[in-house]
């Protein structure tokens, strides 16, 4: 079976609609996504799926001052430092990333120590920036 890629809208009134639902099925919340994905996809569950697949887009667009920031963390964590940021996010299963969604004063991203090193690197073999410019958050 090939492993798909889910993106999964994690607010805390959608986890617990998860919790619910794996409970009444008497399986776990990973179970429940597994089976909902491999059954064939009706209407109603595909308009929510459309629902997901656009809501980064329509939330940009309804926040232009707004901004994503990618979050990496352990699986195990991954609830917690959601629930602390009190902003809707987006994960993709199974990867420790998810991407909050601040409709203002998104944090900036910063690269640490590494960025100037990473930047030179990039500089001797693109001393043009014609690759990707800007293509690792904005930065490099």
């Amino acid at each position: 079976m090939k492993t798909a890629r889910l993106q999964v809208l994690t607010t805390p009134a959608f986890r617990d609609w998860l919790r619910k639902e794996a409970s009444k099925a008497g399986i776990s919340v990973g179970e429940l996504v597994r089976t909902r994905c491999e059954q064939r996809v009706g209407d109603e569950e595909a308009a929510l799926w459309h629902e997901v697949r656009e809501f980064t887009p329509r939330f940009l667009a309804g926040n232009p001052g707004g901004g994503v920031v990618s979050v990496s963390t352990s699986l195990t964590s991954m609830c917690g430092a959601m629930e602390q940021l009190q902003v809707p996010v987006t994960a993709r299963a199974g990867s420790g990333v998810f991407y909050a969604h601040y409709a203002t004063n998104a944090p900036a991203m910063g690269l640490g120590g590494d960025s100037a090193t990473m930047a030179k690197v990039k500089n001797m073999f693109d001393p043009e920036n014609l690759l990707n410019p800007g293509r690792l958050y904005g930065i490099i």
